[in-house]
């Protein structure tokens, strides 16, 4: 076999750091000779198309929320047997994995495939498995025959794949387990290494890189440094692919990283690898990784129906461009014009052209990690009193809707939660019934990238969710009281919906019920009353696990009754509430509706 074209400049790379690290990684890398060979491409594309996707994980934002989003545009989308998929620290089989995607290779018209599920096993397990070279070796070799027969069948295959995280503490979850000793020390020598690397490392800094190496057993950091080695050898291998026509688009979303890391460090490389190549137009990276899936599903949609959805952005503030979120390492700016490009997309500059008006609450993209108000249960949520700002931007969201434009609300002011005052803006204004999307969870980019996901899918599927645009027109909010809903859970007002249109609603409600109801209002109470739960990210008995999802449960059938239904003039049931992870980071949802 012979050498990867990749090799080289891996191990110069990396005799760079073990120089820093005082160690020599030694590696033998056995690649394949990656061949092009021209491919035809078909204009003829199904209405209702069938879409192989292979998710991050099986967490529901990865897995069942993209499902949702699917069900929008009218797409069939074709999952792995869950089965396969792993669990929390447990990874998915990948050997299963690549049997399914060649056994089911001729069903779908486009793949949309985690490259860490591929070859890892999910997301987690890209940051603690211990595949060496060859393995890995194999599995892309193998993974590139299978690409080989999508690109004779003239079958579009997006990728996503992300670079190892550089945690930023010992408290990090999802690490292997001597972070919990050195995860200090190996984050501040990922962000000395990276400034090192730069040449902007001053005196005091070197000196203090050495004692830091010093202080963190050689047999961990070769460990840990093989294991990055690796990975990003594997990346650069999704980059030949790619400039080699086996995939058609490549994200390498860069997950809760930092201005200065090993993250950074890599990232110039594989950038240099990319202009090297002239991949540059299809391939992307950015801050973010939970939001790809079904991002880059809205953009083999838009592919398929040969759509390319034009996206003016309203921010809220006019610096709020320039600022950089927390856990990313580039202005909103560039961030949310990469999401647009990532989705298929086209910003414009000016609302009359668009096809979809993404808002933007930033805040300044505050550095909090809970919400601005912990409230408790018993407090009937209520909520803070929106600001000026929060009343303006609510109000430019009532006038895109009273003109029939679309609008999603990317809520990126907290990390993993909403805004409370821009929720109570909005409820304000009678304007939550019409939005076509809604986000506010986990980080900017992952909030951006699934209001943004949703919109486009909207967009996609054209008539078929026309009404709940057009039912805008005739709402007001005035005419809300507490009996809207009936007894019997008729909704005599709002014009018959079709299956698309209800899925629409569904995700709506879904993000509305997890990000704001949960994310903002419950978590916060559950945190301080739970003793054991340290932080969102422990791991909790199952006993205490379903405790808190009984909780969760009533908590949020209260949320709906009081604060949702009568603006959605809709009965709501939560059919089930569960914490797939034991942890209170992320819950799944069922919800019901007439």
């Amino acid at each position: 076999m012979k050498r990867s074209k990749s090799y080289l400049t891996i191990a110069g790379f990396w005799f760079r750091l073990s120089l820093l690290a005082g160690l020599l990684l030694l590696m033998v890398l056995a690649g394949s000779d990656f061949r092009s060979v021209a491919a035809n491409r078909s204009a003829n594309r199904p209405h209702n198309p069938k879409v192989l996707y292979v998710p991050l994980d099986n967490r529901p934002i990865n897995y069942r929320d993209v499902l949702s989003l699917a069900e929008i545009a009218g797409v069939e989308l074709l999952t792995p047997p869950a089965g396969i998929l792993g669990q929390d620290c447990s990874p998915g089989d990948t050997g299963a994995l690549m049997r399914w995607l060649k056994d089911n290779s001729h069903r779908g018209d486009a793949w949309v495939l985690s490259w860490d599920m591929l070859l890892y096993g999910g997301l987690a397990p890209s940051r603690f498995h211990n595949k060496d070279v060859t393995a890995i070796v194999e599995q892309i070799e193998e993974l590139q025959s299978i690409l080989k027969e999508a690109r004779a069948q003239d079958i579009p295959v997006y990728v996503l794949a992300t670079a190892m995280r550089s945690a930023a503490s010992s408290a990090s979850p999802k690490q292997p387990g001597y972070f919990a000793q050195y995860g200090d020390q190996i984050f501040y020598l990922s962000q000395l290494s990276d400034l090192a690397d730069l040449g902007q490392i001053s005196p005091e800094q070197e000196d203090r890189l050495e004692k830091i190496r010093e202080s963190i057993p050689p047999v961990v950091l070769a460990n840990y440094l093989n294991r990055r080695d690796i990975n990003l050898m594997a990346l650069e291998e999704a980059v030949y692919l790619t400039e080699e026509g086996f995939i058609t688009y490549l994200v390498v979303g860069r997950d809760d990283t930092t201005p200065h890391s090993f993250t950074q460090l890599e990232m110039r490389w594989l950038t240099a690898l990319m202009e090297w190549e002239k991949a540059g137009e299809r391939v992307d990276s950015y801050p973010g990784a939970d939001e790809l899936g079904g991002l880059l599903l809205a953009r083999a949609v838009n592919h398929l129906e040969q759509r390319k959805p034009k996206i003016y952005v309203d921010w809220d503030t006019p610096w709020a461009p320039y600022t950089i979120a927390s856990f990313e390492d580039i202005s909103l700016g560039d961030n949310v014009e990469l999401h647009i490009k990532s989705g298929g997309g086209e910003p414009v500059k000016t609302p009359r052209r668009a096809d979809l008006v993404l808002v933007m609450n930033t805040m300044d993209t505050r550095d909090r990690g809970t919400p601005e108000t912990e409230l408790q249960l018993e407090d009937n949520f209520e909520g803070v009193a929106p600001l000026l700002h929060h009343r303006e931007l609510a109000c430019r969201v009532a006038e895109w809707q009273h003109e029939g434009k679309p609008v999603a609300v990317a809520d990126v002011a907290y990390a993993n939660s909403s805004d409370q005052a821009l929720m109570a803006a909005l409820e304000e204004a009678g304007v939550l019934p019409g939005l076509v999307a809604y986000a506010g969870c986990n980080t900017a980019g992952n909030s951006l990238g699934l209001a943004l996901a949703q919109g486009l899918l909207w967009n996609a599927a054209g008539d078929a969710v026309a009404d709940t645009v057009a039912a805008v027109a005739e709402y007001n909010p005035e005419d809300i009281t507490e009996n809207a809903v009936d007894p019997a859970g008729n909704d005599n007002d709002t014009p018959s919906e079709t299956k698309q249109a209800k899925a629409q609603r569904q995700c709506l409600l879904t993000r509305l019920g997890k990000d704001w109801g949960y994310q903002t209002i419950i978590r916060p109470a559950l945190v301080s009353k739970q003793p054991e739960s340290v932080g969102i990210g422990t791991a909790l008995g199952t006993n205490t696990v379903r405790n808190l999802e009984r909780k969760i449960k009533a908590g949020l059938d209260e949320f709906f009754r009081t604060k949702i239904s009568p603006f959605f003039k809709q009965k709501m049931k939560i059919i089930s509430v569960t914490l797939p992870w034991k942890r209170l980071f992320e819950i799944d949802l069922q919800l019901e509706f007439n």
